[in-house]
Parts: structure tokens; sequence; C-alpha cells
């Protein structure tokens, strides 16, 4: 969020000096939020793989019960 808000406040400067600072914001912010969308995705994977374990753990316990 940082360099999201950073980003806008100097968009809204508009100053020419700034132009190659506000772009490298823009550009640090964009990997930065695809990094995040990429953990994201990761972190929904191995929740999903974590209630499948659980779920065939549960099952495997029932199966071998007498």
């Amino acid at each position: 969020m940082f360099h999201h808000f950073r980003a806008i406040k100097l968009i809204d400067l508009k100053d020419d000096e700034q132009t190659e600072r506000i772009q490298q914001e823009e550009v640090t912010r964009n990997t930065k939020f695809k990094r995040a969308e990429r953990s994201l995705h990761v972190a929904a994977g191995l929740l999903c793989l974590g209630a499948i374990l659980l779920a065939a753990s549960f099952v495997w316990i029932v199966i071998s019960m007498p």
C-alpha cells in the first residue's frame, strides 16, 4: 500500500522533475502487486490441498476402524 499511496501522491503533484520517480514508483508498485497475487494463489492452492488431505485422513481413519 505504501507504493500505491506514494505513486498517487506524486501523480497529484504533477511536477515534471518527478516524472521518472513517478514511473519508478508505479513499476515497483505493479511488481509488488503481481508478487502478492502469485503468493495469494499459492496460499489458496495450499489451503485447498490441506483441506483435501484432512478429508482423506478422516476417511482413512473411518475405513480402518473395525
